[in-house]
């Protein structure tokens, strides 16, 4: 009698632990999917780094940055994807703990960066970082974003105004 009624009481519970655990487990396995579909199909250059190297890489910036797979850009420091120095002169490897430390400091750093491609071009990228704690590890996501046509939209902006300048003056003088 009781003793019975507290084995099956015992299994039950035992059951719906294990039915539980399962349900958890596949959720946890489809916000996994969700996270890694969101990872691999935007057209962002997304990558998870630590202070010395890339983590996960997504296609994107490895399309970016001109590498033939995730594989041969992930494990590579800022400093191997940069020239050696910034505009304004300031090291890559110094300027990039600077923001790196902003970013562990602040919670998020922005800034634009001279890039690396893999066959040697430099191009301007605009990066976000932000800090992200995935497996006990305080990590930073960077989304980065070529702004190659931007600056050059810039620039021709930059030479119509001063032609224009130009012209205004030289047709002041004439009159």
């Amino acid at each position: 009698g009781e003793d019975e009624k507290q084995v099956l009481s015992f299994v039950a519970e035992q059951t719906a632990l294990a039915i539980e655990r399962k349900r958890a487990e596949q959720a946890l396995r489809d916000s996994e999917q969700k996270f890694r579909a969101l990872f691999e199909a935007t057209s962002t250059g997304v990558m998870i780094h630590d202070e010395q190297q890339y983590l996960e890489v997504n296609p994107a910036i490895v399309r970016m940055f001109g590498y033939g797979s995730t594989a041969d850009f992930a494990g590579k420091s800022p400093a191997a994807t940069s020239p050696p120095v910034q505009p304004g002169g300031i090291p890559s490897s110094e300027l990039a703990r600077h923001h790196i430390a902003e970013c562990v400091k602040d919670g998020t750093a922005r800034f634009e960066w001279l890039a690396r491609h893999a066959n040697g071009g430099d191009f301007p990228v605009e990066v976000i970082l932000t800090r992200i704690a995935m497996g006990g590890r305080q990590l930073i996501q960077a989304v980065v974003t070529d702004i190659s046509e931007r600056k050059r939209a810039e620039t021709e902006l930059r030479v119509s105004a001063e032609r224009l300048r130009e012209s205004e003056a030289r047709f002041s003088a004439a009159f």
